[in-house]
């Protein structure tokens, strides 16, 4: 596991150093108008945006076996521009990186933020489907680690989001 974290890490990590983020194989900014944006996925045969009919998209790119996966991100835009990135880093359907979630969270729920990060835990009581959240607050961006159990099957998933959210819940 560690090294998988140390993975999604250097990823999280490379992503700040540009001013495009890759979502489904496509490059977008901050900002780009909706048109522009729309356009690049129309030109692309291996990622496609489902309109989620809220100034949303939901972004699926084609795996290596030709099926649809669903991961990718999300798109919202305000004023006919790009506002927010949801890139989806990692989603895991093993009980080894459920358990890393829930272990981050059980750890993150004791502590206190300090300095320059914060941090909001999310979870609901249900016994049948219980979900743990933990937002990790940064500067320019948001980390959600998240895991939740399906029908007796633990997953577990990691997004960004660019921009942060702008408070703590």
């Amino acid at each position: 596991m560690t090294r998988c974290f140390a993975a999604l890490l250097l990823t999280v990590l490379a992503q700040a150093q540009t001013d495009s983020i890759r979502v489904g194989g496509v490059y977008v900014r901050l900002g780009m108008p909706k048109d522009s944006v729309i356009a690049s996925f129309a030109d692309n045969e291996n990622a496609k945006l489902i309109d989620l009919h809220d100034g949303s998209y939901l972004v699926t790119s084609k795996s290596a076996t030709g099926l649809w996966d669903g991961l990718g991100g999300q798109l919202t835009f305000e004023s006919g521009k790009l506002s927010r990135i949801s890139v989806d880093n990692s989603n895991a359907a093993n009980r080894e990186a459920a358990n890393f979630a829930k272990a981050v969270y059980t750890a993150l729920a004791a502590a206190e933020p300090t300095g320059l990060v914060d941090f909001w835990l999310g979870r609901n009581d249900d016994a049948n489907n219980p979900i743990y959240e933990v937002h990790l607050v940064l500067k320019d961006r948001e980390v959600v680690i998240s895991a939740d159990s399906v029908g007796g099957r633990d997953l577990a998933f990691v997004k960004t989001f660019y921009p942060r959210a702008r408070r703590a819940k």
